[in-house]
């Protein structure tokens, strides 16, 4: 195969006990700064399509903020960048351009955008599923190779139901990526994660109005390094092999599994996105039948393709040993992420119960996710939680703090999905 600028390379646990029927694997995609598909070279670059709630909620200093943190982002476009603004409350309006369409950046249509941005007023409530349909009819009409849409909302999703919402996300999956932000203190971190799952983004949130325009540029710059998009990940499993699930582990959590587009009853495809320069990792999990001793087994045969280009391929292979040394050995990126997965879940699970009045349920969830993110090395999220829970030093003991922010617990359920690489072992060098 030439090289194309991408690899994968397989972590897992190498031998199964006999009897054994579970092959877990961490599959890392790598693409480099020159990846390219040649099928893709002639694609214009980038569109991006900018979502600024301007529901009631956003009067005030937020909507001022909000403005400045939006031209911010216009005058950080790249030239030649596609670009719109969409205004979101009950109903989603074209900012600029006027039409349902982009404009091409250069000084003259950053200038007109954010002149258009200083006229947003606040008012109305809050229906993000129209502001995402807008954002979807604009970006697929566009060439772009890349299409993004940013959605900044300081609310939660009160004019409409959550069965709405996720409605309309199935329907724009593939269309384009999403990143979607919390601002201020009143969103719900569980509805911004839906989004950025949904649509293949990042969820983040951003409580400080200081904050956000450094916050919008960057995530915007972020999506600026994309250059590749819509990437597959094709997975063929021999007959009587299951695939259990698929989930992206690293920059964060996405279960892939219910996505798969089946090709027969061998081979299906899970959408990843859109690439730069950069390392993903994927959780595979294959059921397989036990065969004998020593005998050796294909799992999967994982490719990854830009439109119907193979770009790179592997094989995640199973071997069955009657030596527990070696069949009860983990692998230490499969271990690392299976941790990375329960811290994710006792957190989510810590914020529903302390939202209930749960303090009990709250406390233990949360004080496990707490001593996950320690021993993983997951400072950021220990961080996070250490403004929801205290932890006694001599005794370990967790209690939940007083007078928690409801935003800190917000947080900490946005930032959940986020997870870091194996921690290198300072003494070996390696992972």
């Amino acid at each position: 195969m030439t090289d194309t600028g991408f690899r994968i390379d397989v972590d897992h646990n190498e031998f199964m006990g006999v009897g054994d029927t579970t092959v877990d694997a961490i599959v890392t995609i790598t693409s480099s700064e020159n990846a390219t598909p040649p099928s893709r070279v002639t694609d214009t670059g980038l569109a991006q399509v900018i979502m600024v709630d301007c529901s009631g909620s956003m009067m005030g200093s937020r909507i001022a903020e909000a403005k400045r943190a939006t031209r911010a982002v216009i005058q950080n476009l790249p030239d030649g960048t596609r670009f719109a603004v969409v205004s979101g409350a009950a109903i989603a309006l074209m900012v600029y351009p006027a039409a349902e369409t982009t404009a091409v950046a250069d000084p003259q249509t950053r200038a007109e955008a954010s002149r258009a941005v200083d006229r947003l007023h606040a008012g109305g409530g809050t229906a993000m599923s129209s502001w995402i349909k807008l954002a979807h009819k604009v970006l697929t009409g566009s060439p772009a190779e890349v299409r993004h849409g940013l959605l900044l909302t300081d609310g939660f999703n009160q004019h409409e139901s959550r069965e709405t919402l996720t409605a309309v996300l199935d329907e724009c999956q593939g269309g384009f990526i999403c990143d979607a932000c919390g601002i201020g203190d009143d969103w719900h971190g569980n509805e911004i994660r839906l989004i950025a799952d949904r649509l293949l983004g990042t969820a983040s949130g951003l409580p400080e109005e200081s904050e956000w325009s450094d916050g919008f540029t960057k995530i915007a710059g972020e999506a600026a390094k994309k250059t590749v998009g819509d990437l597959t990940m094709r997975v063929f499993t021999p007959a009587r092999n299951t695939i259990r699930f698929i989930k992206q582990m690293n920059p964060s959590i996405v279960d892939l599994t219910a996505r798969r587009t089946e090709l027969d009853d061998k081979t299906g495809d899970y959408p990843t996105g859109a690439w730069g320069a950069e390392s993903r990792e994927f959780h595979v999990r294959v059921d397989v039948p036990p065969i004998q001793e020593n005998d050796d087994r294909l799992a999967a045969h994982i490719s990854v393709l830009s439109g119907s280009t193979e770009l790179a391929r592997s094989m995640v292979t199973a071997r069955w040993s009657g030596d527990t040394m070696l069949s009860t050995k983990l692998n230490p990126k499969v271990a690392h992420y299976t941790g990375q997965a329960e811290l994710a879940s006792a957190i989510q699970e810590g914020v529903a119960a302390a939202k209930a009045g749960d303090n009990h349920v709250a406390t233990e969830r949360l004080g496990r996710a707490m001593q996950l993110a320690t021993e993983s090395g997951n400072e950021r999220t220990a961080r996070l939680l250490a403004k929801v829970v205290d932890v006694d030093v001599d005794t370990g003991r967790v209690h939940m703090r007083q007078q928690v922010k409801s935003v800190d617990l917000e947080m900490a359920d946005v930032e959940s999905v986020k997870t870091i690489t194996v921690r290198r072992n300072p003494d070996s060098g390696g992972e």
